[in-house]
């Protein structure tokens, strides 16, 4: 017959349990035999039927988890690491379950004590390999980024001119290439158009000289809306995009890559061309104030003279008004510096992330 306390068989004509020391009594209806609430024979087997297979599972995912770490490379390093993995989980099980029955009268019985531990080491295994698979895929992407950006550095240099074109690995090789092509060309083109600008007056912006002539500002004017209608000719990228979609669409792949590929280009597009578009904004709100300026003070020249290099107006009411309107002015063109900076500095980043250097994808050198 079974203990009632500690469940474990005890010879029949025994009255103490030699495992536990309990005193049997007569009323005791676990005394009478096994058919009672202690646990049955068939019931004992099919727990450790379960812990076994238990076990074993939480073998395969160490092995799993351990083969996961070598990348398939099973060495004495990753050996070594499948028993840490089998270690670790079946000590934490093993503490977690003394510390349960400990204190426990009668003592857990020792089936119970195996399953708990099992179930236990089960679920810290399964979080163990959750996380080693998590660990793989963010390595694999690290590894597929690295590689994607190494593509895209010798692309833009061959679309520079800094190294000879090679031929097309992937289906979107050549119109990348013709897409980072359109946009040096743009920029070369921005370039130009901004250096055949004359800028002799606007040298001397916000001087008293610069507001001396009614000449000299008429050609202040004349040479910042001529930067101003640069700028907007060339703020906008979307003639680049539209043909980078022809490009796209001539090439021999299937319509859902197509699609897929031009989305991921408009997605990284918003963010790189980000620094590129707050600087012609910048620009742009600077030059219009600026024409304001001088359109004001040109049409109150007759109203100040010139005296140690200051405007002394004859109607004090416009001293402030030319004040704030220069001190604007002065602040945009400093806020418009300040954005450029910054979009060399965002270039320059997004180059070395590359791999690049600026002086393997030269930058517009302009005269503003």
């Amino acid at each position: 017959m079974l203990c009632p306390h500690c469940a474990k068989e005890i010879p029949p004509a025994s009255a103490t349990c030699p495992f536990c020391a309990q005193t049997l009594l007569s009323g005791d209806p676990l005394s009478a035999g096994t058919s009672q609430s202690s646990p049955s024979q068939a019931k004992q087997f099919l727990i450790w039927l379960v812990c076994m297979v238990g076990v074993l599972l939480i073998y395969f995912m160490a092995y799993w988890k351990a083969k996961l770490w070598s990348h398939g490379n099973f060495n004495p390093e990753a050996a070594g690491y499948l028993i840490g993995s089998l270690l670790t989980p079946v000590l934490l099980a093993w503490l977690v379950v003394w510390l349960i029955g400990r204190k426990r009268n009668p003592p857990m019985p020792g089936s119970t004590k195996a399953l708990i531990g099992v179930a236990i080491a089960f679920g810290i295994s399964c979080f163990s390999l959750f996380g080693e698979f998590s660990s793989r895929v963010a390595s694999n992407n690290s590894v597929k980024d690295d590689s994607v950006k190494h593509d895209v550095g010798h692309l833009l240099k061959q679309a520079a001119g800094k190294e000879a074109p090679a031929a097309d690995v992937n289906w979107y090789d050549g119109p990348s290439r013709n897409f980072f092509s359109d946009v040096i060309k743009h920029g070369q083109e921005y370039e130009t158009a901004i250096n055949a600008v004359d800028n002799s007056s606007i040298k001397q912006l916000y001087s008293a000289q610069s507001y001396a002539t009614q000449a000299g500002m008429q050609s202040t004017i004349s040479q910042l809306q001529a930067l101003l209608d640069v700028d907007k000719k060339y703020e906008s990228m979307d003639p680049v995009f539209k043909k980078l979609e022809g490009y796209i669409q001539a090439a021999n792949a299937s319509q859902s890559e197509k699609d897929a590929f031009l989305k991921g280009i408009q997605q990284s597009a918003a963010k790189s061309m980000a620094p590129r578009a707050e600087t012609f904004h910048a620009e742009e709100i600077w030059l219009v104030s600026s024409i304001e300026l001088y359109q004001f003070t040109l049409s109150h020249f007759n109203e100040y003279r010139i005296q140690n290099k200051k405007l002394i107006f004859k109607n004090n009411s416009l001293v402030s008004d030319f004040q704030d309107r220069q001190s604007k002015s002065m602040a945009l063109r400093t806020a418009a510096i300040d954005s450029r900076s910054k979009a060399d500095t965002s270039r320059k980043n997004a180059l070395s992330d590359l791999g690049l250097t600026p002086q393997d994808v030269p930058e517009p050198s302009l005269k503003k």
